[in-house]
């Protein structure tokens, strides 16, 4: 069995009582159902949400040893759109902004043929500098850097260390459009924001649209088509494995991570 781990943010969504996002929880519940083993790693909060949270990583199957719990920071909360704004809002400090670093984390990722982190959870410099860290003992990991929740992380612009540090230790950058504006690239353009930053593949999605594959230098070299309600976690799991979302065996999805890998380089 292929096995993965997922470091970074985990919050819970006011929007949908009973459900967390994140990486923690979107990607690692997305790689379960394809078959992988999943460790999560993430900082939760002394409180209901983040005791709800380890029950539900239990209940799925994904691993939690190395998830924290910080007794004085809350658990994250994802604040839903309010009237008269467009825009959702992820409250800080949040316990996973704290990550620290520790033997059980640097374990999982070590041992992980696919490590997922995103730039939520880069936001706080203390987090960032345990995911690059951990990223450091993945070195033989495909490394997954998830933006497309750029937008709404509560990062301005400006502050390009999350985005800079996340790129030097990934191999593979996945982005929406909104994160594609955030990151100041444009569809016309190439994708020289991300080669410069070290990533050498882009894995371009949009809701209802085939996503795409393209090395860094612009090249598309796969696509594949996915349903309208999928989300980004299972745009990137469809495409490593070459069928629809929930669909493929372990074995599928290694192999077309491998030709994928292979014609991007």
């Amino acid at each position: 069995m292929p096995r993965a781990c997922t470091i970074g943010s985990c919050f819970e969504r006011l929007d949908v009582p009973g459900e967390f996002g994140g990486v923690a929880a979107a990607f690692a519940a997305s790689l379960t159902a394809a078959g992988w083993e999943v460790e999560t790693a993430t900082r939760i909060g002394d409180d209901p949400a983040g005791e709800a949270a380890r029950a539900w990583w239990r209940s799925v199957g994904i691993g939690d040893t190395s998830v924290q719990c910080d007794p004085d920071l809350a658990t994250g909360r994802w604040t839903p759109h309010r009237r008269g704004s467009d825009r959702a809002w992820l409250e800080a400090p949040a316990a996973f902004d704290h990550l620290q670093w520790d033997v059980d984390l640097g374990t999982a990722a070590s041992r992980a043929e696919v490590v997922v982190t995103d730039l939520i959870g880069r936001r706080n410099a203390q987090a960032r500098s345990t995911i690059d860290r951990a990223l450091l003992e993945a070195r033989a990991a495909l490394r997954v850097l998830d933006l497309t929740s750029a937008g709404t992380a509560g990062i301005p612009t400006t502050d390009s260390a999350p985005l800079r540090s996340g790129l030097e230790h990934a191999d593979l950058a996945i982005v929406d459009e909104a994160g594609l504006r955030w990151c100041g690239v444009s569809r016309d353009r190439d994708l020289d924001t991300f080669r410069r930053g070290g990533a050498s593949m882009v894995l371009v999605w949009g809701s209802g649209m085939p996503i795409r594959l393209a090395s860094t230098e612009g090249e598309v070299v796969g696509s594949v088509p996915i349903p309208e309600s999928a989300t980004p976690a299972d745009a990137l799991m469809a495409f490593l494995a070459g069928t629809a979302p929930g669909d493929a065996a372990p074995a599928s999805i290694v192999a077309r991570l491998e030709r994928s890998w292979s014609a991007a380089r």
